[in-house]
């Protein structure tokens, strides 16, 4: 069986750019990501994908990362 990589646009790509959009907004307004609320409603797969990545993001700050949910 062989394998090989892709790029699911409407995953990945939807995920990119709304943690790039979240992550600006933290730098603009000097507030912090882990200090808001998220909703996903309807979350598919592109939501699964945002949380997913958003998750990972947030474990990398400087905030301890059993805090992230």
């Amino acid at each position: 069986i062989r394998s090989s990589c892709s790029f699911n646009d409407d995953i990945q790509g939807t995920t990119a750019v709304v943690v790039a959009g979240l992550v600006a907004a933290q730098l603009l307004t000097g507030r912090r990501l882990e200090e808001e609320r998220v909703l996903f409603y309807r979350a598919g797969e592109e939501g699964a994908g945002i949380a997913d990545l958003l998750a990972a993001h947030l474990a990398t700050d400087p905030l301890n990362p059993a805090q992230v949910q």
